[in-house]
Formats: structure tokens, sequence, C-alpha cells
């Protein structure tokens, strides 16, 4: 029985005396992802070399310095990378690049170096002078050097200062969440 201003919980996370947890917490995530919120590759670089995974969690937190953010997954490959190489680079994509974030969704991958060119899943790569790479058809890069880390439970939030942007295809509109049946978080 749940006393009188006790919280129920589900998930870890709080729920109204008066609703079904179950139902709650489909509720909760369905609202949760319709926050309208971009698309974008992040590449790292670690000892197992370049990685890259797709994300939604990334926006710019600060004007003075450039400050953006990103939450990772605490037990990720990115995360460590993140750890141990102290920066990163954000794609983002146009919206015909959608098929790239399926791609990238998962953690295994496979690398050639193809012909000079570098391949992870089969696209084509560019590194950046910090050798985090990036996919040669991005519409524009945002590179960052992680300035704090905060533990969140399952993700960490990593904040980076912008070092380096790069303008390489304009007159497109950004890949968002709600350009794909992708559903991640809440």
């Amino acid at each position: 029985m749940v006393e009188e201003g006790e919280q129920i919980r589900h998930g870890g996370a709080p729920v109204r005396p008066e609703a079904d947890p179950e139902s709650y917490d489909r509720l909760r995530r369905r609202v949760l992802w319709s926050l309208p919120g971009g698309l974008y590759l992040m590449g790292t670089t670690g000892a197992s070399g370049p990685h890259v995974m797709s994300t939604s969690w990334f926006t710019q937190v600060a004007t003075r310095p450039k400050l953006v953010a990103a939450g990772v997954e605490a037990y990720s490959l990115t995360a460590e990378n993140l750890e141990a190489s102290g920066h990163f680079l954000v794609s983002l994509l146009a919206v015909e690049s959608r098929p790239l974030v399926r791609k990238f969704a998962k953690r295994s991958q496979t690398r050639e170096d193809a012909g000079g060119t570098l391949r992870i899943e089969g696209i084509a790569f560019g590194l950046s002078e910090m050798g985090d790479p990036y996919p040669l058809e991005a519409m524009a890069l945002i590179e960052a050097a992680v300035r704090q880390q905060i533990p969140l439970g399952s993700h960490v939030l990593f904040i980076g200062e912008v070092t380096d942007v790069a303008l390489l295809r304009e007159g497109e509109r950004a890949l968002a969440m709600a350009d794909t049946r992708l559903n991640y978080g809440g």
C-alpha cells in the first residue's frame, strides 16, 4: 500500500499514484520521444581505432564559450573513447542521409581501408585533424574538446568546447528524429 504523499516508482521513475505503471511508462516514453531534436553521427577515436555512433542527444548549451553537450551511454565504446581522447566530432546530415543513422545504431562495425578511403560499415569516411571520423556526405561538422563530464545514471553528459566547424553542403535541411521511425530514450 502506498502511504499518502509517497510516490510509486516504475523503472526508477515516478508514477502518478492513480496511474497503471505500465500504461504510464508507455505514455511517458511517447511524450519524451516527441521532443523535437536532430539526428547526428558522432565520431570518436580510441585504442580500437575510429568509431561512429548515431545520436539524438546533442545540443548547444552555451555561447561564451561555445559549448555543446552530448548524452552517451555510460558503458559504451563511445564513452570510453571520449574519456581517453578528450575530443569528438558530430556530423550533421541531410534528410536524404537518413539510412546512415541506422547503420551506426549498433556497436558492431567492420572497418576496411579500400583504395586509401576509410570505410566503416561500407560508408566512406574522412578523419579530422584530431583523428575523429566523419561521413564524406555530411552537411556540416562540429568538433569539440571535452571540458566536463557528468554521470547521469544510464548515460554520461559530455560537455565539449567547440574547437572547429566546417560547412560542407549548404541549402539542405538537416536530418531530425521526426524524419525517421526511430525512438530512443524516455
